[in-house]
């Protein structure tokens, strides 16, 4: 038996001569004959002198080692079991070359961890477990409610909205560090946009993907205005125009408006940096806006897993900053939403403090009554009443109240002249 083999088995085997006892300790551990293990003769058989005195059976000690896959699901039980996560389940399927285990349970958030951090450096040490003594390599998965799956087609599309945003503006955008299977994935999926290349810099754990305009694209060209109707695609100029029977600009083509002032813009920058909202996961309930100042985003995540406020802010505000630099240093407020109208409407507030929301409705009317304290009512009003009229509108859109902000001192007295 090699060193570092784990023993989950073993039977010693008596027997006339060597073969005998083996088939002995088989039949103990409840093996064929026919099956192959390791065994140790511990004793050699010895006859009888004269068929009268002395002689000895023969011995052997078969033991049982654990499989690789036995090892791994054990060192993975083990370890959930460590991090208090007992209630998980684990649910093993053989593929080709290895196994893959699918976990499943209430807590299983904490297993996939930041990004699948937790997940990746589970299912490493589980594959080191594995591999520790045998010299072929067998390969070892973990996944969960197919979160790498789904985290795959996340990538992709991150990969392609990125690449179309460089050929688009001409920059570069650096991506979150991911690890060597993520990253292969982006530079997959920016090679199917003509215009756009991706690359990866940083060492070990910062290395990370860089997507941006090809250099040795050519740029495409568009037709400007009209079709080859005198110089810079404009019209020529008429003075005889109304002379003609024929309507003026027969074949006139619809117009295009471009605004960077609708909060739409807000929700499609937010698209582009958070995969959790291009794929779906994390929703845009509402947005209300003061181009130029001040933004408001309400939030909600359809995956319990998937915190909606921190994947719009991301890793060191990472994607938050892109889209604040993209709307040229605009404030912007992530609000997490919630069924609540009294809390959301506390939240809407922020960065203003709140002490707490009255709620009432008369003939069809909603308001609410917000007190904050002394100190928080310039902050809860905002510059030029921008906060609280920003925070109104989604209220109004999302809950149907208006909302009243008094100061905790004028609440006091307000309550005092009632008694009185």
């Amino acid at each position: 038996m090699k060193s570092g083999d784990i023993v989950i088995k073993e039977a010693i085997g008596i027997g006339d001569n060597e073969v005998d006892a083996l088939n002995d300790a088989k039949k103990q551990l409840g093996l064929d004959e026919n099956a192959e293990v390791d065994f140790e003769v511990i004793q050699r058989a010895e006859k009888k002198k004269f068929g009268l005195f002395g002689g000895q059976p023969a011995k052997v000690r078969v033991t049982l080692k654990e499989t690789p896959a036995e090892k791994a699901e054990q060192f993975l039980r083990d370890v959930l079991d460590n991090m208090k996560l007992e209630s998980v389940m684990i649910e093993k399927k053989e593929i080709e070359g290895g196994i893959e285990f699918n976990l499943s349970g209430e807590d299983v958030g904490f297993v996939i961890g930041r990004r699948g951090e937790t997940l990746d450096s589970l299912q490493y040490l589980t594959s080191l477990v594995a591999n520790h003594s045998d010299n072929s390599y067998f390969k070892v998965t973990i996944d969960t409610g197919n979160y790498r799956e789904k985290r795959e087609k996340t990538l992709e599309i991150l990969g392609r909205k990125l690449a179309f945003k460089a050929v688009k503006t001409g920059r570069k955008t650096n991506l979150e560090p991911m690890n060597p299977y993520e990253r292969r994935i982006i530079h997959t999926s920016v090679q199917k946009v003509n215009g756009a290349i991706s690359w990866s810099e940083g060492e070990n754990a910062n290395r990370h993907v860089v997507i941006g305009p090809d250099p040795k694209a050519k740029p495409v060209r568009r037709n400007g205005g009209y079709n080859n109707r005198g110089r810079g695609g404009r019209r020529p100029y008429s003075a005889n125009r109304s002379e003609h029977n024929t309507p003026a600009n027969p074949d006139r083509k619809p117009s295009i408006k471009i605004s960077r002032t609708h909060r739409e813009l807000v929700k499609r920058l937010f698209e582009l940096e958070v995969p959790e909202i291009a794929d779906g996961t994390v929703e845009v309930k509402a947005i209300s806006r003061v181009a130029g100042a001040r933004s408001k985003i309400a939030v909600y995540s359809k995956d319990p897993n998937v915190d909606a406020v921190g994947a719009c802010i991301g890793p060191r505000k990472s994607r938050i900053t892109s889209v604040v630099n993209e709307l040229k240093g605009e404030k912007i407020d992530v609000i997490n939403w919630c069924e609540d109208p009294a809390q959301f409407i506390a939240k809407a507030l922020a960065p203003a403090e709140v002490i707490n929301v009255v709620l009432s409705e008369e003939e069809g009317v909603r308001e609410c009554r917000v007190t904050v304290p002394d100190n928080q009512l310039s902050l809860a009003i905002g510059k030029e009443g921008q906060n609280v009229r920003l925070a109104a509108k989604l209220a109004a859109g999302l809950t149907g109240y208006k909302i009243d902000i008094v100061s905790e001192s004028s609440a006091k007295a307000e309550a005092a002249d009632d008694e009185n």
